[in-house]
């Protein structure tokens, strides 16, 4: 039935293991499982020399081991063939069902994180974790994921490439161990941080390695003595219990050495007795005798019964002094020692005992080890959400180098753009998510690469405060726009006085500024220019300021001669210290005058605009289109009467075109039986261009009328 003598003498075993504790155990799906496996694997070899399906062998013994459900242990037997076979993901479906088929694509996806990741710290250890469980939205990818991590540690020594090995060790120490822990898997825990850790530092190992079994082998004849003892006073309690001791990893010295900054020989918490229980108030029964017969050294017992680690461990530890040496007790329930070794697959256990118990309860002390990682390493942990909740909390993307960043939920370019430095942030004018070019407000998720096309030239828009989601970068955008038009309005302020200082006939200078300002209540130079440029001083304020500097002064400045001075509109920012004025809608090319606004800066009109006269003419400032040509484009309105014709709107739109001219809006003002009145928005740059457009729509036969109009406000 099997081609291979690994499932040929493993089936049966399988077989009992499953039917024994999965009531959906499907034997038909299973036989299928390995054969494609081997199939899809039979021309492929480990490093080792190996067959290649001996990793999906030993990835399924550990899952059965751990009494996983039929369709994890299968989906461990196949998570390689879409990777890393011809057999498709469609093929897969078509045999074994979208169940399947989702979790063998979530590890696929895992695979494709990996590759693009760079982790050089505990922080993007950290980051990528977290990019982990936000991917892997059935808890049951990061188990596989793990055990397929554990078989390829074990064997790591067979590869020959030193760099990769190291790599590999420091990823798994880095990410993967931890994340066991997290999910509770201790022993696999203690395999993957010892295996990685030997690569890593085989000499630091070795010494902490013959320390712990040579002070064990002091300690060995202690060990049973205090076992003997604790065991003949739990007797005497009629209490059900199991009694062992064992030595502790050499990873887990070596962290206590670098947290604790202390040295190999001072450390004595080399072993531990373990006490399992039959309840939990057998549990304090048990402490309760501990401390009756033995010296407890004070501030070192701790409850993780009443209150658990983040990732479901419950337990009660406490030292107790014997024979001169302290000694460290650990005391459980069978339950609580099961979820310890097995973590979360003790509680999908538990979901076939209970048929009416849901996944989120089933997974809710790992929704609170989630939720421990997003606060921070915060005590206080929120219960009974959906895991998707703290999911959603946070996403994780990469840069084109394999960076990974931590961003909100909802995130965009431009938030990533920001958060890697606000000079990128300010020169963003695109991104490419995923090598495609997408719009700056496309909201990013986990896993997407993302690459920042930068231009010098770019202009920040006052528009990104209203798509980015983080508080930082919508404060570093308005800041932007504070400074910038702190800096146009100052710029325009400094002008002004140039201006007035040529119609009174003085020179502009360095002296002239500062003797203007010996004459307010102002410290600054910048200061004095932006209250000009905003409008905070008057025409006539201003008059005065001039008043002990003025050697002569022009009266009526539209009809002075010798008035050259005029202000440039094209050298401000449009909306910040010049806004054109909605009334009259000057472009390029129109005659214009501008008028000072109080707190805007100047307002610039057509001379032809009727609203000049509500005006007083002393905030009258003489303006121009500068010399350069103007390649802006301004919004101008366009009134058209048409007859009622087939083909007449299509006509003056063609006009539009053929001109290479924006249509901003359209709409119809007036209707009759004969005629159409619209009202046309454009983006267009001169005024010349638009009087030829206006003379082309004249020569239509099916124009009535058309004029220039103004904008009004709503």
């Amino acid at each position: 039935m099997f081609q291979t003598s690994y499932f040929k003498s493993s089936y049966g075993d399988f077989k009992s293991a499953l039917e024994s504790y999965d009531k959906n155990f499907n034997e038909d799906l299973f036989i299928k499982a390995i054969e494609v496996a081997e199939n899809s694997h039979k021309d492929q070899f480990r490093a080792s020399g190996d067959p290649y399906i001996v990793h999906p062998y030993e990835v399924c013994k550990s899952l059965i081991d751990l009494k996983l459900d039929t369709e994890t242990v299968i989906t461990g037997l196949l998570h390689d063939v879409i990777e890393d076979t011809s057999f498709s993901k469609q093929q897969l479906n078509n045999i074994f069902g979208s169940s399947i088929t989702s979790l063998v694509d979530g590890l696929t996806k895992i695979d494709f994180l990996e590759e693009k990741k760079i982790t050089r710290s505990e922080q993007e250890a950290e980051n990528f974790r977290k990019l982990l469980i936000s991917t892997a939205k059935d808890i049951r990818v990061l188990i596989i994921k793990l055990a397929d991590r554990l078989h390829n540690i074990k064997t790591i020594h067979f590869f020959k490439d030193i760099e990769k090995r190291k790599r590999v060790s420091n990823e798994t120490l880095l990410i993967y161990a931890p994340l066991a822990e997290r999910l509770g898997f201790e022993n696999w825990k203690y395999t993957l941080e010892n295996i990685s850790f030997k690569n890593l530092h085989p000499d630091i190992f070795n010494r902490i390695n013959d320390k712990i079994d040579n002070s064990f082998k002091n300690l060995e004849d202690s060990f049973l003595e205090l076992e003997s003892i604790i065991h003949k006073a739990l007797e005497k309690e009629n209490i059900e219990f199991s009694i062992y001791h064992r030595k502790k990893n050499p990873y887990s010295i070596w962290k206590k050495i670098n947290k604790k900054n202390i040295d190999l020989n001072s450390i004595s918490d080399l072993a531990a007795v373990r006490i399992i229980t039959k309840s939990t108030r057998d549990c304090y029964k048990v402490l309760g005798i501990i401390h009756r017969n033995f010296s407890a050294k004070i501030g070192r017992t701790k409850d993780y019964i009443s209150n658990p680690k983040p990732n479901g461990y419950r337990s009660i530890h406490t030292d107790v002094i014997f024979t001169g040496k302290i000694f460290e007790l650990q005391i459980r329930s069978r339950a609580m020692n099961m979820i310890a070794e097995n973590g979360i697959a003790a509680h999908w256990r538990y979901k076939y005992l209970n048929k009416d118990q849901k996944d989120q309860n089933v997974y809710s002390w790992l929704r609170d080890a989630v939720n421990y990682v997003e606060e921070k390493n915060e005590k206080h942990l929120i219960v009974n959400k959906t895991s998707q909740q703290f999911f959603d909390e946070q996403i994780y993307v990469f840069s084109p180098k394999g960076d990974l960043f931590t961003l909100p939920i909802d995130s965009t370019p431009v938030d990533f753009a920001y958060t890697i430095h606000t000079d990128i942030g300010s020169k963003c004018s695109g991104a490419l998510v995923n090598g495609q070019e997408v719009p700056l407000k496309t909201k990013l998720v986990s896993g997407d690469q993302v690459e920042i096309i930068l231009n010098e030239k770019t202009t920040i828009s006052p528009l990104w405060i209203r798509f980015v989601k983080k508080e930082k970068v919508r404060e570093n955008i308005r800041y932007f726009f504070r400074s910038k038009r702190r800096r146009e309005f100052e710029k325009l302020g400094k002008k002004i006085l140039k201006y007035l200082a040529k119609s009174k006939e003085i020179e502009a200078s360095e002296g002239m500024h500062d003797q203007i300002l010996d004459q307010t209540d102002l410290k600054y130079k910048n200061k004095l220019f932006e209250s000009v440029g905003r409008g905070f001083l008057s025409r006539k304020d201003l008059d005065n300021l001039f008043k002990k500097l003025e050697k002569g002064f022009v009266k009526n400045i539209f009809s002075s001669k010798d008035h050259s001075e005029k202000v440039d509109v094209t050298k401000y920012e449009n909306g910040i210290a010049i806004n054109f004025a909605t009334c009259c809608s000057p472009i390029s090319g129109d005659d214009i005058i501008s008028v000072m606004s109080y707190g805007r800066g100047l307002v610039v009109h057509s001379t032809m605009c009727d609203s000049l006269s509500y005006y007083h003419k002393d905030n009258f400032y003489r303006s121009h289109w500068g010399t350069k040509k103007d390649q802006k484009n301004y919004s101008s309105r366009i009134e058209i009467v048409i007859k009622n014709q087939p083909g007449a709107l299509f006509n003056i739109t063609s006009i539009f075109d053929k001109n290479h001219i924006n249509i901003e809006n359209i709409r119809i003002a007036e209707r009759s039986k004969k005629y159409y009145t619209f009202i046309i928005d454009i983006s267009i740059n001169d005024s010349e261009k638009l009087k030829f457009l206006l003379a082309e729509m004249k020569t239509l036969s099916q124009v009535d009328k058309v004029k220039r109009q103004s904008f009004k406000y709503q």
